[in-house]
């Protein structure tokens, strides 16, 4: 029983830094959801090399690494319907990453010789 509670000790805190949240805002009629680990752009510095509709804005919070929050910006994209994710504004604190993004979904070709998108992040599930 010591060690059950020893261990808890030990590990709540470490469950808690691993946090990731999130708050949509939709600025366009909800689209039908798409399935979980759709394919996503992403596109943090720049707007998409191809015609996009605005779906809403995307604020992700993250404790341990950037890449927690590319992945809920993700996730959340699918949630939405959306299948682009970008103009990246970031915050840091001392313990936390935000970025702020707009997510959206294609509705034309890419610009030839376009940049490429992010590469995927490790599968993030709500």
């Amino acid at each position: 029983m010591r060690s059950r509670r020893a261990l808890l000790v030990v590990l709540l805190p470490l469950l808690t830094l691993a946090c990731v949240s999130s708050e949509v805002r939709l600025t366009a009629l909800r689209q039908p959801p798409k399935a979980d680990g759709c394919d996503v752009s992403v596109y943090p510095l720049a707007t998409p090399p191809f015609p996009v509709e605005d779906l809403g804005v995307d604020r992700a919070g993250c404790v341990l690494s950037r890449d927690h929050c590319i992945g809920r910006l993700r996730a959340d994209a699918c949630q939405v319907g959306a299948d682009t994710v970008y103009g990246f504004e970031e915050a840091h604190t001392s313990v936390q990453t935000i970025i702020q993004a707009t997510l959206a979904r294609r509705t034309g070709a890419a610009t030839p010789g376009a940049p490429a998108p992010l590469p995927p992040t490790s599968a993030f599930s709500r």
